[in-house]
């Protein structure tokens, strides 16, 4: 580039912000939107991990399903699930109670909940009817209509489709208030 070619550009630049500031405003507005624009057209950076993977997978849609229903950063859930006549009940118990072993051995692990919350010893279930018939009379009677029959087969279809597009909070429901009824009388300890 010769000498006198920069020489011109350099007066023109200078011309341009000391006699014509408006132009220059003009100049950086245009170039300010333009710079938008082509950010906003060209952004795909996504940070949701469950993006990357596969949509059509049912054990994404549970994933999606677990990450709305279990919001905690901070907890890690595991499902054990048998297919049906593999192993006994006994052996299935023995397995948790080693899972939960060698869970507890990991550095990473603070606490461990192996039982579910309303199921074994049956201490969760004999809470819910005290609880139940301790509602206000409104929340008593909406928990009423859960128990008519169109309400409960409405409930199991929706949870028995959730459970096959692999769901485990919805397996977790049907397996411990397919009627949602110890959701209701939890709901003043909430």
């Amino acid at each position: 580039m010769s000498l006198r070619l920069i020489d011109t550009i350099a007066n023109f630049v200078a011309e341009v912000i000391v006699r014509r500031p408006i132009v220059l405003i003009a100049i950086l507005a245009v170039s300010t939107l333009l710079a938008a624009l082509v950010l906003a057209k060209h952004t795909t950076f996504d940070s949701d991990i469950l993006n990357l993977l596969p949509t059509g997978e049912s054990a994404v849609q549970g994933l999606r399903d677990y990450e709305r229903g279990f919001t905690q950063s901070n907890e890690l859930a595991f499902v054990l699930v048998w297919p049906e006549g593999v192993g006994s009940a006994e052996e299935h118990d023995d397995f948790r109670e080693e899972f939960s072993t060698q869970l507890l051995a990991q550095p990473w692990v603070l606490r461990v909940l192996s039982a579910q919350p309303l199921a074994g010893g049956g201490a969760g279930r004999e809470i819910v009817l005290p609880l139940l018939l301790n509602l206000p009379p409104e929340e008593f009677q909406e928990a009423l209509k859960k128990l008519e029959p169109p309400a409960m087969e409405e409930r199991i279809s929706r949870l028995a489709g959730e459970v096959a597009a692999g769901s485990p909070r919805a397996l977790f429901e049907l397996e411990n208030d397919p009627l949602g009824l110890g959701t209701s009388a939890l709901k003043p300890l909430w």
